[in-house]
């Protein structure tokens, strides 16, 4: 009987695996199509003019990057030589507008409650409505693994809307008052319009910078971008106004996002900045489009200086004389020299997500626009790299499907060019709607974390690893509130904590209140999931994989039944037994410490009713 099983398992693992939750997808001649929506290649009237690169161009290109490079930064020169390219970039430098609003530093920390079931703490507890809500951990330095926060929220139609800053130094257990931002008049922040970014140093010294979308005159008036930069070293900040080129108070900026090259430049980031643009044309159009800015020194907190694209950005849409939503994203990375790639998404009359790249601030030429496999409508998508030369960048987004709308996700090897995709299948309820998902990536790292809500019964928070080679681990029910919010979508995170890096946050039904669900293994992997009942049998992908010594496998029943999972060695011989008790249908997730055995591969098989399936994973000690 060991040598049947053997033969089996030598079978698998020569053999592809047809249990994978990705289809492979090519379609080598969209990375052709240029700055237009109507996915016809010799359309250009959507196309910024970009100019070919001048020897002095290529020149300044060099020495910047051997500039930066250099233990010995000159920073003054380094200013200089880019805001001469920026010049024959035709770039427009300007200083942020000055902005009337304030920040004091947080007298009281606010009244949290903390839950035990799952490591839940409500971190705001009010009637005041929720705007939006952000996160990001330190990954240097001596706080590494210190967890910030910032929402916004408002009180009242005729105050400005707020925001706090708080932090965690345990994981996302408890909580840390930080700083309270006043807005200035009767501003509003758009509601899911926030993201922030920290910029760190080898020296120690770390700024938090927060962007957002508002709206004037108690949220009726102009539609302007705004945010601050923080030193949260030695406590200063400053507030201020992006002032993009041609600026009118009739046009819409909104939806704007914010990524670094920090992760490859530790003392000299650039900040990356994309937003979505309306503005009108002569015959009173709307074109919506995107603006694009970077900021050369983040390391301040005082009023910043960007350099801005001054046309749009690629990809543009002329709709007629009616107002749409459409939704930008940006990730960094890095593939020989700096890069960022850029979607656009939620064009009412395509299936498609928008691509586009770019490195030193010029304009991009061809881009990539991607169906995948399926022609559902596409809104919420979002970007995520791990910020390195890996080349793993995920798009994650919200799909229609037939009336409901599932969540999906786009993954690259290949630094963005999604001409060539992985596609996930659909995620979440099959008949419950699902709400904007969103994802952060791992600096130099290898994992990218999204999470999203299920409309039901009783809510579901969902959120899922998917690692660089597309492996996932999924998640369900983290949450301690029963209904949550489909307007403000929920944030994933990570932290420090060995063996368990989950964390997200969220917030109830409303939207009101925000909670951090901190801890995603021990006692959450009995809760499985409680609202959905799987479709079929599955076995996951072990994660992480490879592992020392503890991993995690998660697991799907569609019945109630018994299930067997056991793991064997090389040869065949069980090592030991998971799982072998009467379940009742949901997905589960099941940890396995394998800290006396010896490093090697390993299988791991689940039996249940006349399923059975089989995974190899690797111990490395």
């Amino acid at each position: 009987m060991k040598h049947v099983f053997s033969l089996f398992l030598l079978i698998f693992i020569f053999t592809n695996s047809i249990f994978a939750q990705e289809t492979f997808i090519s379609n080598t001649n969209q990375n052709l199509y240029k700055g237009n929506n109507t996915g016809d290649y010799n359309d250009v009237s959507g196309l910024p003019i970009v100019k070919a690169k001048t020897q002095e161009q290529i020149s300044l290109e060099n020495q910047i990057n051997a500039l930066r490079q250099s233990n010995n930064v000159d920073r003054n020169l380094l200013e200089q030589m880019n805001n001469r390219l920026s010049e024959l970039n035709g770039n427009v430098v300007k200083m942020a507008e000055y902005y009337g609003g304030g920040i004091t530093r947080a007298q009281n920390n606010p009244p949290f409650i903390q839950e035990d079931n799952i490591s839940n703490t409500r971190i705001y507890n009010s009637s005041n409505t929720v705007k939006g809500i952000a996160t990001f951990t330190e990954q240097i330095g001596a706080n590494a693994g210190r967890i910030w926060v910032v929402y916004a929220f408002s009180a009242n139609t005729s105050s400005p809307d707020s925001l706090r800053v708080i932090y965690s130094t345990n994981g996302g257990i408890s909580y840390i008052g930080y700083a309270n931002i006043s807005l200035g008049g009767t501003d509003k922040v758009n509601y899911e319009d926030l993201d922030i970014e920290i910029i760190e140093n080898t020296s120690g010294d770390k700024y938090l910078w927060c962007v957002y979308g508002l709206r004037s005159s108690g949220g009726t008036g102009t539609w302007f971008t705004g945010g601050f930069n923080l030193d949260i070293t030695s406590f200063a900040g400053n507030l201020w106004a992006l002032s993009w080129p041609g600026n009118s108070t009739t046009y819409r900026y909104y939806d704007v996002k914010l990524t670094s090259d920090n992760a490859h430049w530790p003392s000299v980031a650039y900040l990356y900045l994309i937003c979505s643009f309306d503005s009108v044309d002569a015959s009173s159009n709307h074109v919506n489009t995107q603006k694009f800015a970077r900021c050369l020194n983040p390391y301040l907190s005082t009023s910043p200086t960007f350099t801005y694209l001054p046309t749009r950005y690629f990809w543009y849409e002329n709709n007629g004389n009616y107002i749409r939503t459409l939704y930008s994203d940006i990730a960094y990375f890095y593939n020989g020299g700096d890069s960022v790639v850029v979607s656009f998404s939620g064009v009412p009359d395509s299936t498609s997500i928008f691509f586009a790249k770019c490195g030193y601030g010029v304009a991009p030429t061809i881009g990539t626009l991607q169906q995948g496999s399926e022609t559902g409508y596409k809104l919420y998508a979002r970007l995520s790299s791990n910020s390195s030369d890996n080349g793993s960048v995920i798009c994650v987004f919200n799909q229609y499907t037939g009336t409901n709308r599932n969540v999906k996700y786009f993954r690259t090897t290949n630094y963005g060019n999604f001409s060539s995709i992985y596609q996930s299948a659909l995620w979440g309820s099959t008949v419950n709607t699902n709400y904007q998902p969103s994802i952060v990536g791992k600096r130099n790292g290898n994992t990218h974390l999204f999470a999203f809500n299920t409309l039901s019964a009783s809510d579901s928070l969902h959120y899922v690893v998917v690692t660089s080679s597309g492996g996932t681990t999924q998640y369900t029910k983290m949450n301690s509130a029963t209904l949550l919010s489909g307007t403000q979508g929920s944030k994933p995170g990570f932290r420090f904590v060995s063996g368990d890096s989950c964390y997200v946050l969220y917030s109830e039904s409303g939207p009101l209140n925000i909670w951090s669900a901190a801890g995603c293994s021990g006692s959450i992997s009995s809760v499985g999931n409680q609202n959905q009942i799987p479709a079929s049998y599955k076995l996951n992908q072990n994660y992480p994989n490879p592992f020392n010594p503890t991993t995690n496998i998660q697991y799907s029943i569609p019945i109630n039944g018994l299930v067997k999972i056991v793991v064997y060695d090389i040869l065949g011989k069980e090592v030991a037994t998971l799982v072998n008790e009467v379940k009742t249908a949901g997905v589960y997730i099941v940890d396995f410490d394998a800290s006396s055995l010896s490093s090697g591969i390993y299988f791991y098989k689940i039996t249940s009713g006349n399923f059975s399936n089989i995974k190899k994973m690797i111990l490395i000690k």
